[in-house]
């Protein structure tokens, strides 16, 4: 299962509720096509056969494709503050054995 830190919910959702110019568009999380292993975020519609993960509020702010949903078995979204900056982190946890 895909974990969203809330903190990362927070930031999924001011985003769409700042650019959101169609109601049927939300953010899909996709492996990048330029950086193997990296994942990125895009403005996409949602599909019926989705994965959807909700705000606190019951907004929809990510969608996880079903040919995907092994692929982030275990991976956190978050976002952080770095000394490089602030941003999303997607990341797979370490298992511990």
């Amino acid at each position: 299962m895909l974990t969203v830190t809330e903190g990362a919910k927070e930031k999924l959702k001011s985003r769409l509720l700042r650019l959101r110019m169609d109601s049927k568009r939300t953010i899909r999380l996709i492996p990048s096509s330029k950086r193997p292993g990296k994942w990125k975020m895009i403005w996409d519609k949602e599909r019926p056969e989705d994965q959807v993960v909700e705000s606190k509020d019951g907004i929809r702010i990510l969608l996880i494709g079903t040919d995907l949903v092994r692929a982030v078995e275990g991976m956190v979204v978050d976002f952080r503050t770095t000394p490089e900056g602030t941003g999303f982190a997607i990341y797979k946890l370490r298992s511990h054995t």
